[in-house]
């Protein structure tokens, strides 16, 4: 995470680090920390998935203080939770994670911020991926991926009904089709909104790129290019891989969070095939 660097400055150093290289002894030890997404009220939060060994990924929060203290689990059901998209509406907060496993896209409340929260609505069926909400022009867009095509609805209501937008399919080439966090806003030096995306055509979480949004309408949509694969080397962390990226504004300043892979140390490896 950092805060007010650039993190696609190879120069500038991350404020805090979620670091899961190291030996792992504990057969529940966490081996990934992904998705990370950033939230400021009064405070500022950090919201990313966790998985550990033989366990499905679960949505741990944290407060910067400077550094990041934990807070907890989230309250969901049971099954793998990826992808926590926190964002406010009005006086309430929301969560949208990715439940591909329950085959639903299904928005969540917070009834006690930052771990309690209650379902509100589905507002889709199926094994969709990475999905994200922005409001424009006062009509709620939800861009999402499912069969290898990066989709998009369009609705009246933050809880639906959302239908298919007229230029969905987005995307089905494995550069962009994907999202990698929520749609960030216009700022200062960068007037238009952007689309974070993963490039998987070599692997999954190769890298990650940024989609200017050249039109959004409910009848139109349109997007090129601005950033390509901008983070994988830059730092130890992501020498092998990177696939998101989140920023909010804070006390005057910008935070961002991203994610990179590593190659772990190999007595990890041997130690799993012990166990």
């Amino acid at each position: 995470m950092f805060l007010g660097g650039d993190p696609l400055d190879g120069d500038a150093q991350p404020s805090a680090l979620l670091e899961t290289r190291g030996l792992k002894l504990a057969r529940n030890a966490i081996h990934t920390i992904a998705d990370p997404f950033v939230f400021a009220r009064e405070e500022l939060y950090l919201f990313a998935e966790v998985q550990r060994r033989k366990h499905p990924g679960r949505i741990e929060a944290w407060q910067v203080t400077p550094e990041l203290e934990p807070l907890g689990e989230l309250n969901f059901a049971p099954g793998h939770m990826s992808f926590p998209f926190v964002f406010s509406h009005g006086e309430d907060i929301f969560i949208l994670p990715e439940t591909s496993g329950a085959a639903e896209v299904a928005l969540y409340r917070f009834v006690r911020f930052p771990t309690k929260i209650e379902k509100v609505a589905v507002l889709l069926k199926g094994p969709f991926t990475d999905s994200s909400i922005v409001r424009h022009e006062g009509l709620f867009y939800l861009f999402t991926s499912a069969d290898d095509k990066g989709l998009l609805y369009v609705g009246d209501s933050i809880d639906g009904p959302y239908k298919p937008h007229p230029g969905s399919p987005i995307s089905s080439d494995q550069r962009y089709l994907r999202n990698a966090g929520a749609i960030l806003p216009p700022s200062n030096q960068r007037p238009f909104l952007i689309r974070p995306v993963q490039n998987c055509s070599v692997s999954y979480g190769g890298d990650l790129s940024l989609m200017k949004i050249v039109e959004l309408s409910a009848h139109a949509f349109s997007e090129e290019p601005w950033a390509e694969d901008v983070l994988t080397g830059r730092y130890p962390w992501c020498s092998t891989g990177a696939h998101h990226f989140s920023q909010c504004e804070w006390k005057g300043q910008t935070v961002t969070a991203v994610d990179g892979r590593q190659n772990d140390l190999l007595v990890n490896r041997i130690l799993g095939l012990i166990r």
